[in-house]
């Protein structure tokens, strides 16, 4: 049987792992993979070319693509392997990078030999561990098995008269029985505005920096000292900020007082940033969790979900509420063990959990109003910020909460509930017991952008390194709502709250490309969608209206691609980033001791592939 994966990131190569366990299980029957991907193996996101200074936001020993014994799956247990802080110690890791070429290879030396299990390594230094980990899980093949690995782009994908598939890689046709689609991040066709924003730089000696991964992008038209707006301050935000300062010779130094500042290069730009909540990402805190830990739910229990069906639906309403009482829970008995300690904790928490309202409940505690947890100031802080000197008052407490970590810290305890909840959203997802309309406006529209905002951003270093930069007026915030346009000869940025526009004429989308397969530049998904033998993912809503949800339509049971008219390909799956919105927060690489969803969905696709059969669970029970 021949096997095509199409991506050669994490998830592509978690699902090699998995067909390889089973292999090994059972080499009866000859077996043929091939591994393309248009960039090197780790795909374009961990580029092991990539700046040095682009760090991840996940703490090493929580990256992996090896399946452990917390992975709930039908499939054997046979390749495992250390995440990637496990993996640096190794003597391995230090030989596998003597071996290659690199053109980080001292760098890369000097990360594994520091690098520790909470600290957040260059994404080059992932990409060369994705490296290693297909070498070392392919060292060794099963009999009857045979690896093919490719760097071409797969542009078209047809059926053969056998009914089996037919890929056009480049310039080469290769025959597949099974495919399998990986693939990752892509960009996105332009906006009228976006394409308005190009063709207006193109005729006035500008720079428009169209939204793309911030590694890719050429400086070098950008002037010292010169104006740039960056319209977004999120991830991307970050990076680019970084690039323009310390890749440009900028350092930072911590003084007495603990607080970083920053020695220009007299190379950087001055950063005009904003976007419409007005306030960059909440840093990640000092990791304290160990392996597999994560906190339980106290109010979206599965007895609690277990009520809820597609025919009974969760309100969302209900969903919110439980979801505040989550965060409320751990950043109150985080505050009380802190602050308070004359409070009886477990009386605390008993109390809280079986309230009928448990968010009244704070008010009957005698805790000072600038401790108890606001969640409109939370959520949208800039609504009262003015100026510089609020903004770096707003932003010294929640760099002090986060170095203080996971576990300790009340407020970076609190948001932490969102990374540990992301299963329970998942499962929440895939058993449909949202209504489509509340899937939509809550989930996708409020919720998930909240998240991000609250749960997604970058370590603690990066918004330290921010506040010395606003403080040295390098970077400018400006309020919410911010609205970007054209002058005669620049682009100009304002927002409601300024009497004024501040014009430049560089402009840098700092927001990653949408993850939309209607908009997506990726050559095969549109070429599947244009030959019906995929289509978008639709819902219905209540008022007759339909919407689509950014995703290829899959069977989210089997993870098999469905045609124009709805049916399961019997031979043709898709996982990760390209379903966005079936499952949820797919764009994550695999944690280890978590029963992680993405580990799962490997070995599910395997495992229907080498047996023809699919063991199928409750999601709600998992």
């Amino acid at each position: 049987m021949d096997i095509t994966i199409v991506g050669a990131g994490p998830r592509g190569i978690a699902v090699l792992g998995r067909l390889l366990a089973w292999q090994h299980h059972d080499a009866s029957r000859p077996l043929t993979v091939t591994l393309v991907d248009e960039f090197p193996v780790g795909g374009h996101v961990w580029r092991t070319d990539q700046s040095h200074l682009l760090i991840m936001n996940t703490p090493a020993q929580q990256l992996t693509v090896f399946a452990d014994a917390s992975v709930q799956m039908a499939g054997p247990q046979r390749l495992t392997g250390p995440d990637l802080a496990s993996w640096a110690t190794t003597e391995t890791a230090r030989t596998f990078i003597q071996q290659h070429d690199y053109r980080h290879q001292t760098a890369f030396l000097n990360d594994v030999a520091h690098l520790g299990s909470d600290d957040y390594a260059p994404r080059a230094l992932f990409g060369v561990y994705l490296q290693w980990a297909l070498a070392s899980m392919t060292a060794n093949l099963p009999a009857n098995f045979q690896l093919i690995q490719k760097q071409a782009t797969v542009t078209e994908v047809k059926r053969a008269t056998d009914g089996h598939w037919l890929l056009r890689a480049t310039a080469e046709q290769r025959p597949a029985d099974r495919l399998i689609l990986t693939t990752g991040h892509y960009l996105s066709e332009p906006t009228p505005e976006q394409q308005h924003f190009t063709e207006f730089a193109r005729a006035h000696d500008a720079v428009y920096v169209p939204q793309q991964f911030p590694g890719d992008t050429d400086f070098s038209a950008i002037q010292p000292g010169e104006p740039v707006i960056i319209r977004g301050v999120g991830l991307s935000f970050y990076d680019y900020v970084t690039l323009l300062t310390s890749g440009r010779g900028g350092t930072f130094h911590r003084g007495a007082n603990g607080l970083l500042s920053y020695q220009s290069s007299d190379k950087e730009p001055q950063i005009i940033a904003g976007s419409r909540r007005g306030f960059p990402y909440y840093p990640k805190g000092t990791n304290q969790k160990r392996y597999g830990e994560q906190l339980q739910p106290q109010f979206l229990t599965p007895e609690c979900l277990s009520q809820f069906s597609p025919d009974a639906p969760l309100p969302a309403e209900k969903l919110e509420k439980l979801l505040k009482a989550e965060v409320a829970y751990v950043y109150y008995s985080r505050l009380i063990t802190d602050r308070y300690p004359a409070l009886n904790l477990p009386i605390f928490q008993h109390q809280f959990t079986t309230a009928a309202d448990p968010l009244r409940l704070i008010d009957q505690l005698p805790i000072a109003a600038e401790d108890q947890l606001d969640w409109q100031r939370l959520t949208h802080p800039a609504e009262n910020l003015q100026g510089t000197a609020d903004q770096l008052a707003y932003l010294d407490p929640l760099i002090a909460d986060a170095k203080r970590g996971t576990k300790t810290g009340p407020l970076t305890s609190a948001l932490e509930t969102f990374r540990d909840l992301r299963e329970t959203i998942r499962q929440i997802t895939e058993a449909g017991i949202l209504t489509p309309d509340d899937y939509l406006t809550y989930l996708l529209l409020d919720y998930t952008p909240l998240q991000d905002f609250l749960a997604v951003g970058p370590p603690v270093i990066r918004v330290e390194q921010l506040r010395a930069l606003i403080a040295a007026d390098i970077v400018t915030l400006v309020p919410p709502e911010m609205r970007v346009k054209t002058t005669d000869a620049a682009f100009s940025v304002s927002t409601p709250a300024n009497g004024h526009a501040l014009t430049s004429r560089v402009l840098i989308e700092a927001r990653t490309p949408a993850i939309d397969v209607n908009v997506t530049t990726n050559p095969l998904i549109r070429q599947l969608l244009a030959s019906n033998l995929g289509h978008p993912d639709q819902r219905q809503q209540a008022d007759g209206n339909a919407y689509f949800t950014h995703a290829l339509a899959i069977d989210p049971t089997t993870d098999r691609v469905l045609n124009a008219i709805g049916q399961p390909h019997n031979s043709l799956y898709a996982f990760g980033i390209i379903t966005e919105s079936t499952h949820w927060m797919t764009g994550l690489s695999p944690r280890p001791g978590i029963n992680d969803g993405n580990l799962r969905a490997a070995d599910r696709i395997a495992q229907q592939i080498m047996t023809g059969e699919h063991t199928f669970d409750d999601p709600l029970v998992n």
